[in-house]
């Protein structure tokens, strides 16, 4: 009875000496595998099928072709207005930032955006009246599934009669300034004007250029508007032309100034003044 029980006791022990060096050789072995795993096989993360091979070099991913990419200085109270051209399949998607904050259109900037076909989009934004606070670095965005691109260009403000003033970084950029479908003005009234109190006076402005420009009147360098005795009139001409006419009736001391018509489209901005003072009838 004594021999069975030590024959047992012996077998108990033999196998728990037995099962713990296998498993502190497993564990071992583990621990080798791992880090030999580890240290020689990579996690290959970057491309998980063939198609994302050439995702991100896509052909059809975002790219912007155009934009208002120079160094511009504007006048205060004026209207400035950037531009910026994308294509992509799909069609990309434009942004407008201001110091990195995305911008929404409100009361004085505006966005207007044409397509042209299946994949290019046009974006032209605008601020008018400009401020102090409209200077700082803008970046046209555009994106689609594929790809993101961007344009930056910085502003600053100059004061009224100091010329506006571009820096072509490129030869493109130089070329898309000088478009030949730009606004243009090609009749105005571009002379030193003097009225009789009391009279009705008249300016007269025409541009052409493809898209139809826009005509914007200032005096002393402040956007003007119509009211109860001064009244716009425009025409359009064709498909490429528009006639504006001012008229200001009756005139007083107040209305003399410097006086500018504005014409501008998508490519280009045109401006002609005139400078008007009164002189009294002695009838």
């Amino acid at each position: 009875m004594k021999s069975l029980i030590l024959i047992v006791i012996f077998m108990l022990v033999a196998g728990s000496v037995t099962y713990g060096q296998r498993m502190g050789m497993r564990g071992g072995r583990g621990r080798g595998r791992l880090n030999w795993n580890s240290g020689r096989i990579p996690t290959n993360i970057q491309h998980r099928s063939p198609s994302a091979v050439t995702y991100y070099d896509n052909k059809d991913g975002a790219k912007i072709v155009k934009s208002s990419h120079f160094e511009f200085d504007y006048m205060l109270g004026r209207k400035i207005t950037f531009f910026c051209m994308a294509i992509g399949i799909p069609r990309p998607e434009i942004t407008w930032f201001k110091d990195g904050a995305e911008l929404y259109q409100h009361r004085f900037f505006q966005v207007h955006e044409w397509t042209i076909g299946n994949d290019t989009v046009k974006s032209k934004m605008e601020i008018d009246p400009t401020t102090q606070k409209d200077a700082g670095y803008y970046e046209c965005q555009a994106d689609n599934q594929y790809a993101i691109d961007r344009r930056g260009f910085r502003t600053d403000y100059v004061q009224i009669g100091l010329p506006i003033t571009g820096k072509y970084r490129d030869p493109e950029s130089d070329q898309y300034y000088n478009n030949h479908n730009g606004a243009k003005i090609t009749l105005a009234s571009h002379f030193d004007y003097e009225y009789v109190l009391g009279h009705k006076i008249a300016f007269l402005c025409v541009a052409k250029g493809n898209p139809r420009p826009q005509i914007t009147w200032f005096k002393d360098g402040v956007e003007i508007f119509s009211h109860i005795y001064m009244h716009v009139h425009e025409w359009r001409i064709g498909k490429d032309k528009m006639k504006s006419k001012i008229e200001i009736d009756p005139a007083t001391q107040m209305d003399a100034g410097v006086y500018e018509c504005t014409a501008d489209n998508m490519y280009a901005i045109d401006r002609r003044s005139f400078k008007t003072d009164f002189s009294i009838a002695f009838d």
